[in-house]
Parts: structure tokens; C-alpha cells; sequence
């Protein structure tokens, strides 16, 4: 197992991985769609494990240490490399972005 890569080194491990494995095509919208439709089924996963806790019973979290979280990294590095996003600068701007939304928030 490959411990400590850095957001390029996944990126370049995920389209090794697409080459042989990537069925929908090269539609960028169609792949993007087939993203959404994963994206949904994992919104799914996370809103069975918070129904339970409402119901007053002890969710499991495996599933989303297991699956959830891990499948969210595999699809958000899909679509920076669809989309050509620098991932990991775009997540900087996108934390700044939010520091001074949040910071707005405060003052009100």
C-alpha cells in the first residue's frame, strides 16, 4: 500500500486505474453524470447512518470510514481530472473562500 501521496501522485494512481477500468466513454457530461448518480448513492449512505442516530439508535460508522469518505476523495479527484482543476489549489482558494464567508458571519 502506498502511504503519504501527495494529491498529484492519486491523481496520476486514479487514471492508471481508469484506463483499464472507465466504461462510460469520453463524454465529459456523460462522465460527469455518471459521477452525480455515485455522488447520490453515497448521499444515500450517509443519510442511513444520521437516520439512525434521529431514531435514537447507534449508527454504524464503518460504512463511512470504510466507503463514504474514501469514495468521496475517488470522485473528487475524477472530476478535477475531467475538468483539469489543480485539486489541491483549488482547495485553498475554496478554504479562504470560506474563512472570510464564515468570518462574515461573525460580525453580523
Amino acid at each position: 500500500m502506498k502511504n503519504n501521496l501527495t494529491i498529484k501522485e492519486l491523481n496520476k494512481e486514479l487514471i492508471e486505474f481508469e484506463k483499464d477500468n472507465w466504461l462510460i466513454g469520453n463524454d465529459i457530461i456523460k462522465k460527469t453524470r455518471h459521477i452525480s448518480l455515485h455522488l447520490g448513492k453515497l448521499l444515500g449512505k450517509i443519510s442511513e447512518v444520521t437516520e439512525r442516530r434521529e431514531h435514537g439508535f447507534e449508527p454504524d460508522l464503518s460504512l463511512l470510514k470504510k466507503e463514504v469518505v474514501p469514495d468521496l476523495l475517488i470522485y473528487a479527484l475524477q472530476l478535477s481530472n475531467l475538468y483539469k482543476i489543480n485539486l489541491q489549489t483549488a482547495f485553498f482558494k475554496r478554504l479562504e473562500h470560506n474563512k472570510k464567508r464564515v468570518k462574515s458571519w461573525k460580525k453580523k
